[in-house]
């Protein structure tokens, strides 16, 4: 059921009294309410006597069955606002705007009577795109944009211009503008602060400096030399400084545990370089491993392992000379290998072997050798060998032979000196 308001809308009736009125046809040059109003539609109506005083202003609602017009809701009548009684004569029935429903607009073009606080259950305007936020525009009139839209959980605008920087308690930085590549960062005050001593062009960053792509990716410059401090306390003196410094144009770095945070003088702890349980500490120059220091505390340059014939290679660097131990279960009287050396590498070892772990006795359980190869077969070049140990070459391997009656535990000890 909807309320119509059509123009020229007239029949006539014959003495409806107080009830629903019967519509007996349109006057010449009028429409039917049948026409214009439509089966169950409400409209607003007057009733009037033809040649009498009565009328009648109310909401009335239409039915096409009878061509009735029932008289819903009394707005204005000549019976005090009551229902009148149209006992005699002939009535006009026609369609009305009532002053008691009109809006207009008064001499100073307010709308008038004022809305107050109405409310609407909806509003549609045709002329307005789902999702887009609406403003006014020209002369007040509701608009919308592409560029300002809500999909019931989420604002978005193309641009946001503020004339006054957002604040910080407000989310924003407190800043009217930036220098390209600076980056902001909190100050403890109302807005932020930025620096170019915290730098980032796109690419490479850089504290200390605002041309970090002079240096590298991650570049961090600092005029008094220390360029990355760690300290563990929480004092300058506790702990144990950590600092990191770049010395020189050679780009050398050095590791100092000095309390001070300075170069030289006595470090009040240990520094250390540390690696997880079982990983070795590696060497590289030129993108490949050069030297490793195994879990074991082993200093390996050249290679990457102690066993098997690897044990005696390359275990020398820059005249710092390194030993390997091994040891063996041998039989009396049976000559016993207690090492391989290493295939394919010229070298010179000392080899000193004692039996049962008896050291100071250079006669009966101690022998000692100098043995040179050159990768394929090998020679003692001199020897001093015990009553009860001997040291014998079998091509590669370094053997033992004891002669203490019974099977001992015998122990070797090799250091690569060429």
């Amino acid at each position: 059921m909807s309320l119509v308001l059509k123009d020229r809308v007239l029949e006539t009736a014959a003495a409806p009294g107080t009830g629903a009125v019967t519509l007996l046809g349109a006057v010449t040059g009028y429409q039917t309410f049948s026409a214009a109003i439509g089966n169950g539609n409400t409209c607003y109506y007057t009733i009037a006597d033809q040649s009498g005083a009565n009328w009648e202003v109310g909401l009335g609602t239409y039915a096409s069955s009878g061509n009735t017009l029932t008289r819903t809701t009394i707005l204005s009548s000549s019976n005090a606002g009551s229902t009148v009684n149209f006992a005699s004569g002939t009535q006009n029935v026609f369609v009305t705007y009532p002053s008691e429903k009109a809006v207009y607009l008064d001499a100073s073009g307010n709308v008038q009577p004022s809305l107050g606080t109405a409310t609407f259950s909806s509003i549609t305007d045709s002329g307005l795109t789902s999702g887009r936020v609406t403003y006014a525009g020209t002369s007040g009139l509701l608009q919308d944009s592409a560029n300002l839209t809500f999909n019931g959980t989420t604002l978005t605008a193309n641009t946001l211009n503020l004339t006054n920087a957002l604040g910080v308690a407000s989310g924003g930085t407190g800043l009217n503008s930036l220098s390209s590549g600076y980056i902001p960062y909190g100050n403890g005050t109302s807005a932020f602060s930025s620096s170019s001593s915290l730098f980032f062009d796109g690419t490479n960053l850089g504290i200390g400096t605002n041309s970090p792509g002079t240096y590298g990716n991650l570049a961090v410059v600092s005029s008094s030399g220390t360029l990355i401090s760690v300290k563990g306390g929480s004092s300058a003196n506790q702990g144990g400084n950590f600092v990191v410094v770049k010395a020189g144009s050679n780009g050398s770095l050095a590791l100092f545990g000095d309390s001070a945070n300075q170069l030289g003088g006595t470090p009040d702890a240990a520094v250390g370089i540390y690696t997880a349980s079982s990983v070795p500490l590696l060497f590289n120059v030129a993108g490949s491993e050069k030297a490793r220091i195994d879990s074991s505390g082993n200093l390996l340059v050249g290679t990457t392992g102690t066993s098997g014939s690897s044990s005696n290679t390359a275990l020398t660097a820059s005249g710092l000379f390194r030993s390997y131990t091994a040891s063996v279960n041998a039989a009396t009287a049976t000559a016993t290998t207690i090492t391989t050396l290493t295939t394919g590498i010229n070298a010179c070892y000392l080899v000193n072997i004692n039996v049962n772990g008896v050291t100071n006795d250079a006669t009966d359980y101690s022998a000692y050798a100098t043995i040179i190869t050159n990768g394929t077969t090998a020679r003692i070049a001199n020897s001093s060998n015990g009553t009860l140990c001997l040291i014998t070459l079998s091509g590669l391997n370094v053997q033992v032979t004891q002669s203490s009656g019974s099977t001992q535990t015998c122990y070797a000890t090799l250091t690569r000196v060429a």
